[in-house]
């Protein structure tokens, strides 16, 4: 049994190790706002009148570099509510993989919270996206990221997330 807890604490000794040099040489963590409007791609049927729902999805984000391509981040997006029944707010947990340093894909599943009393307050859902990002020297990071949302109550809602951030 010592030597089980013995190795566990050289292990966890070298991945801190591993993590503190790696940080101390690159800078890993992200953190920004970003806008998009928001569309639904299906349409409502109401007799023969046909909706398309769309708003305004903003946010908050912050996400940490874990290996040299993966990426983990995590946020806070409002979703308003131009037309839908109900404006949600969704915490994602996105994975990301960088192609190189400009473009990179992120997927991951989001929890939404309803807004609204009428409505069952918890979905769950995800997001997928294909990002394009430039980090200037200074720490400023612009994004531009296309994406869907599935949500249960929503089925697909698409946008184009424009943001701005600071990486450190």
């Amino acid at each position: 049994m010592k030597l089980f807890k013995t190795s566990i604490m050289l292990l966890l000794v070298f991945l801190f190790a591993d993590v503190t040099l790696y940080a101390q040489t690159e800078k890993t963590e992200t953190f920004g706002v970003h806008v998009a409007p928001a569309f639904s791609i299906y349409e409502i049927h109401d007799g023969f009148k046909k909706e398309r729902a769309s708003g305004l999805d903003f946010g908050i984000e912050y996400s940490k570099k874990w290996k040299k391509r993966w990426t983990l981040g995590t946020g806070i997006d409002f979703i308003t509510n131009y037309d839908f029944d109900t404006p949600v707010i969704s915490l994602p947990l996105l994975f990301r993989y960088n192609f190189n340093k400009y473009i990179y894909a992120d997927m991951g599943p989001s929890l939404f919270v309803s807004l609204s009393e009428d409505t069952v307050p918890l979905y769950l859902g995800g997001k997928i996206g294909l990002g394009f990002e430039y980090g200037f020297n200074n720490g400023l990071v612009l994004s531009l990221n296309p994406h869907a949302r599935l949500i249960y109550i929503f089925p697909v809602i698409a946008g184009v997330s424009l943001g701005v951030g600071y990486r450190f």
